[in-house]
């Protein structure tokens, strides 16, 4: 998904160049491993610019956990990203600083179609779907 967002991103920076945007919006991806604080090198923390949202990427198993008993470490790992963005949530609320998470259903994907060949494919979200929604 983190691929289909990159693409997305790219036609979206072709776009606002061609309208005549110098400097168009830039996202970078990636696993949040800790605290992290950007701003310009020499300053003080107290000084430090913290611009844009947290959008992680949680699983529907991750609300309700009994739905996810045959797969227990995915479910476990997607909770702890919910509690990830519920905690930082609270912890970057008062720098103005959103933290949300997306929790899709089944994405549609060749290893889940593999998975799953009898399920009905329609009803999952592409990855590209889900990119759109997060960008």
């Amino acid at each position: 998904m983190a691929i289909a967002m990159q693409r997305r991103m790219q036609a979206l920076q072709q776009h606002w160049l061609e309208m005549g945007l110098e400097r168009p919006f830039e996202m970078r991806i990636g696993i949040n491993t800790g605290r992290v604080m950007v701003g310009e090198i020499g300053h003080a923390a107290s000084e430090r610019s913290i611009m844009g949202d947290v959008v992680n990427v949680a699983a529907r198993p991750s609300l309700e956990s009994r739905s996810g008993a045959s797969m227990v470490a995915y479910t476990m790992s997607k909770s702890a990203v919910a509690a990830l963005t519920q905690a930082l949530g609270e912890e970057l609320a008062a720098e103005d600083i959103l933290v949300n998470a997306v929790a899709p259903s089944i994405i549609d994907s060749p290893a889940n179609r593999q998975a799953m060949p009898d399920a009905d494919h329609a009803l999952w979200p592409a990855p590209n779907d889900i990119a759109e929604t997060l960008v």
